[in-house]
């Protein structure tokens, strides 16, 4: 059977060739009542695009790189499949690489992937010093950081702050009477982990508690990692435990639990929830939720924008979590 053409699409639709290119590509303003009825005759049709003919017309591979730290948490999923939804609009495919937040693997795939193999790459880098980075991509490549911070990079940077939330909730624990609260934190050297870091200290400085070092200890943000930090937090006599991580908020209250202590009754939790995460243990805990579907819409529109003109005007995006109490 023949393969519909560019040109079967136009009469199903009764639009033009150039038309049905337009719509396909992007590449001219058309009414949304056109490009409805196009898009309509290339699924009735079945019409597949020839993207080996489109990449050779355009120079572009219609693939967009997304180097992740952690693919199995909850926060890169949700962001994920907004990039891809924002992607596809556009007739772009998305290509994850899972880093396991590993130096050599982050900057070798960032080497591999901007090396004829992506037109553009979303980096949440675990790196500390974006010239790393530089050194191994060709001049003037598309990249959008997104989450983690590299002061002083080239580079658009879309973020999330979580100063305010997490200042609101140390203050909200310490109002109901809370001075033993332990933290518990990501990778030290992470912009992320410095912000609510910095938001803990200086909620417990305002309000006269002096800052005890025992009882901050540092995670990875990685499942089955905080286990001996609550036990540390506990044995220090602490009413109440912060953690700074969706992935270890999960497995602090799973440990909890399975130690036999009441979340909410025999100690306190501020932790994160993100978007789509239903886990019926957090409903006893006060919960900071990030905008993490917004910023990968953000993230896939800043990349295309790049990806299509190399004089896109850089725009560092911040967005803000949000803080809910739930217990006292």
């Amino acid at each position: 059977m023949r393969q519909p053409t560019i040109h079967d699409v136009a009469k199903h639709a009764g639009v033009s060739s150039a038309t049905v290119s337009h719509v396909l590509n992007n590449t001219r303003r058309v009414s949304e009542k056109t490009r409805l009825r196009v898009m309509d005759s290339v699924k009735e049709l079945d019409y597949r695009p020839n993207l080996q003919a489109q990449m050779f017309r355009s120079g572009k591979k219609y693939l967009i790189g997304f180097i992740v730290p952690d693919i199995s948490n909850n926060f890169w999923a949700v962001i994920i499949e907004a990039i891809e939804t924002v992607l596809a609009r556009q007739g772009y495919k998305l290509l994850l690489v899972n880093t396991k937040k590993t130096y050599t693997r982050e900057v070798e795939n960032v080497r591999i992937l901007s090396s004829g193999i992506c037109d553009g790459l979303i980096i949440a880098s675990t790196v500390t010093d974006w010239r790393d980075l530089q050194e191994v991509l060709p001049h003037n490549y598309p990249i959008v950081l997104l989450d983690r911070k590299l002061n002083g990079s080239p580079w658009e940077n879309l973020t999330i702050s979580n100063y305010n939330s997490v200042y609101t909730g140390v203050e909200h624990l310490i109002i109901h009477g809370h001075s033993r609260i332990g933290f518990i934190t990501g990778l030290e050297h992470l912009s992320t982990s410095k912000e609510r870091l910095s938001a803990y200290k200086d909620a417990l400085t305002e309000n006269n508690i002096k800052i005890d070092d025992s009882i901050i200890r540092y995670g990875d943000s990685m499942a089955m990692s905080v286990f001996r930090h609550v036990d540390a937090i506990l044995e220090a006599n602490c009413t109440a435990i912060v953690v700074s991580n969706n992935v270890m908020t999960q497995d602090t209250v799973y440990y909890l639990t399975e130690k036999g202590l009441r979340v909410g009754t025999d100690i306190v939790v501020l932790g994160y929830r993100e978007q789509g995460q239903n886990d019926h243990d957090l409903r006893f805990m006060s919960l900071i939720s990030q905008p993490s579907e917004e910023l990968g819409r953000i993230a896939g529109e800043r990349i295309l924008a790049h990806v299509e003109n190399p004089d896109t005007i850089i725009q560092n995006v911040v967005l803000y979590s949000t803080y809910t109490r739930r217990s006292g």
